[in-house]
Order: structure tokens, then C-alpha cells, then sequence
């Protein structure tokens, strides 16, 4: 059973070179690294990124959102059922084993085998959750540890590395119920669209790739000319817009208490980066979605979805 901390001895991190300093001492590379995250979750006042007339729009929509939006009325009836210990019990037993737990050091089996008087307990923690719409501070905490991409990345290249988050079981217990609620409404609105491999049962980046090169070995017989587009979507996690994910949300009908729980879910989350065992203070994050997080994907996902519905 692996710890946040155990999980951090596995993973040393050696010197970093960047904007031509070399960092090496322990507290120079957990500031280095912690100046690296607060800068990338969060967003700046200038931020090139944005068609600024077009962000404002946006934020002002999101804004009457939360003002027309009814806490209390469930369109999709995602959340009008209120949880069950059947729910949570299932979806416990569920959860591998021998994977890292958060913060808190709560595992995966220590839910499994806590029996019907804790998942009792957790039942009524995700429904009062659901009733207020309101999320605990420390479910909205995680631990940062940078991963090396590998593929031959330099390892004193800070942009050589992944953020995972290590967030709480318990959080991962809660999405996986709403998501597993979902499924069918995500199904009927083909989320993920039918174009996308990745991330969905019985599919793969593999089985793209394998359409792609018959495709291009198609037009090569028929000599015929063929145009594509590659895009590599740069820290797509880490710099996810929250208004634009909350408006897109409102745009596929998830609105009212469901587009709530999402918004709550996201606002004043904080993160700490653990840096070969020590860990940095605790700083507030303006944008991104957990590496790690179950509901993480289905939301990239929003993000994205107008890509396949309005380009494709």
C-alpha cells in the first residue's frame, strides 16, 4: 500500500536547470517547483492566451449563470436521488488495491474493509455534500508530485514533468458515484464523441492511429491528396479555463444543482508539491483540473467537445 510519502521515496527528484540557474539544494528545488505550480494553476491578469473580448463574455455569462441557476432543481435527476449505502459499498469494493492515497494517508483498503458502519458514515457525508452543495476544504486539497514523462525527456528540464495529483480516496469514492450516475446521460450525448479513442472502454489511442495510417494509406493508392491537422493541446490539465469548462457545461444541459456541484467542485481548491518527501506550504489554484482526478477526463472532455461537434 503505497502513502503519499512512500509513493515520494520512489520518485527522487535531482537538479534543475532552468532560466539558466541550476537548483540543487533540496529548498531550492521544493521553491523552484512550487513557483512552477503556482504560476501554472492559476491564471495571470495578462494572459496572452485569451481573446480578451471574448473571455469577458464569457465571465459575464458564467456570473448570470450563477445568478438565473437553481441550487435546488435537478434537470438531469443526477443528484435529486439521494445516495445510497448500496452506492457507496459497490463502488468501494470496487477500487484497486495498492495504489498511492492522499494526503490524509486514507487508502483504498481502508474503505474497502471498513464494513457497513463506514460506508454508512460516508453516505451521509455525500448527501449532506449534495443537499448544501458544498464541499469540505480538505476534499478540495491535494498533493502535487512532479512525474517524468520519459521518452528520453531531459530530467533537469522542468517542463519534463507531469503533475499527479494525490487527492483524498474518499474524493475519488464521490466522483466515481456521480460519474457512474452520468454514464448514460454522457452516452446519450455522445461525450466522448464517437471520433474520440482515448479514455473509453474497448478503445484506444492505438485504434486511432491504426484508422489514421489507413486512411493516409488509402489516398497514397488513389494518389490523391490528403490535408491533416495535428494538435498538441500544451499542459491541458493544468491551464483548463474554469468559466469556459462552467459555460460549455451550460451549453450541453448540464445547468442548475448538477452545474453547481461541478463549480463547487473546482473553486478554491489548494495544492501542495511534494518535492523529494518535503512538502511546500499550501497555495490556492484559479484554473486546472486534477491529473488523477475520475471526473478530470469527462470534464477535459466539455472542454473539448465543440471541437468534434462544430469543426469536425
Amino acid at each position: 500500500m503505497e502513502t503519499a510519502e512512500t509513493l515520494q521515496t520512489e520518485i527522487r527528484h535531482g537538479a534543475i536547470t532552468f532560466n539558466g540557474h541550476n537548483y540543487a539544494s533540496p529548498d531550492e528545488l521544493r521553491t523552484l517547483w512550487t513557483d512552477h505550480y503556482i504560476k501554472l494553476l492559476n491564471e495571470s491578469p495578462g494572459d496572452g492566451d485569451f481573446d480578451g473580448s471574448f473571455k469577458q463574455y464569457v465571465e459575464r455569462e458564467v456570473a448570470n449563470m450563477q445568478l438565473t441557476f437553481m441550487k435546488d432543481h435537478d434537470d438531469l435527476g443526477i443528484l435529486s436521488q439521494a445516495i445510497t449505502t448500496n452506492e457507496v459499498a459497490s463502488v468501494c469494493l470496487s477500487m484497486p488495491n495498492n495504489k498511492a492515497s492522499g494526503e490524509d494517508n486514507i487508502s483504498y483498503e481502508s474503505l474497502k474493509y471498513g464494513g457497513h458502519q463506514l460506508y454508512q458514515t460516508l453516505c451521509e457525508l455525500f448527501n449532506a455534500i449534495i443537499t448544501y452543495t458544498y464541499i469540505p476544504a480538505a476534499m478540495k486539497h491535494c498533493v502535487i508530485v512532479p512525474l517524468h514523462k520519459g521518452k528520453k525527456k531531459p530530467r533537469d528540464d522542468i517542463n519534463s514533468y507531469r503533475g499527479i495529483s494525490l487527492n483524498q480516496v474518499i474524493n475519488k469514492i464521490l466522483e466515481k458515484i456521480i460519474l457512474t450516475r452520468m454514464k448514460p446521460w454522457f452516452k446519450g450525448h455522445n461525450i466522448p464523441p464517437p471520433q474520440q479513442q482515448s479514455c473509453k472502454p474497448g478503445a484506444s489511442s492505438v485504434t486511432l492511429s491504426y484508422v489514421v495510417h489507413e486512411v493516409i494509406n488509402s489516398y497514397r493508392n488513389e494518389n490523391s491528396k490528403l490535408f491533416s491537422c495535428l494538435v498538441d493541446i500544451e499542459k491541458a490539465f493544468d491551464s483548463l479555463w474554469w468559466s469556459g469548462l462552467l459555460y460549455k457545461m451550460s451549453k450541453i444541459g448540464i445547468k442548475n444543482k448538477l452545474w453547481f456541484f461541478f463549480r463547487e467542485w473546482l473553486l478554491n481548491s489548494t495544492c501542495n508539491v511534494m518535492i523529494n518527501g518535503e512538502v511546500s506550504p499550501s497555495f490556492t489554484i484559479s484554473r486546472s483540473i486534477k491529473q488523477g482526478g475520475l471526473l478530470s477526463m469527462i470534464m477535459f472532455c466539455i472542454s473539448i467537445y465543440d471541437i468534434h461537434t462544430d469543426v469536425l
